[in-house]
C-alpha cells in the first residue's frame, strides 16, 4: 500500500479478478516473528479501502488488525 502500489491497485485488481484481497507485504523476511510485522511509514490502507469501494472493484478486501494477535482457523 505504498504510493506506487496504490497507483496500480485498481488496474491490477480488475485484471486479476481476485476473490479476496490481502493488501499487505512484509519486506524483511529475516526478522524474527516476535519482532512483529512492520509496515512502511507511507502505507495507507484506508486509501486502498476507499478506492476499492469507489471503483466497485471485485473481491473482498481483507484488512487484518496487525497490531493485535489473531489466529487463522
Amino acid at each position: 500500500a505504498l504510493p506506487d502500489s496504490r497507483q496500480r491497485f485498481a488496474e491490477v485488481v480488475r485484471q486479476l479478478q481476485p476473490r479476496y484481497i490481502f493488501p499487505s507485504h512484509q519486506d524483511d523476511f529475516f526478522l524474527p516473528l516476535n519482532r512483529g510485522f512492520i509496515f512502511n511509514e507511507l502505507t495507507n490502507f484506508p486509501q486502498l479501502l476507499r478506492t476499492h469501494q469507489k471503483e466497485h472493484l471485485p473481491g473482498r478486501m481483507v484488512l487484518l488488525d496487525y497490531f493485535h494477535p489473531w489466529t487463522l482457523r
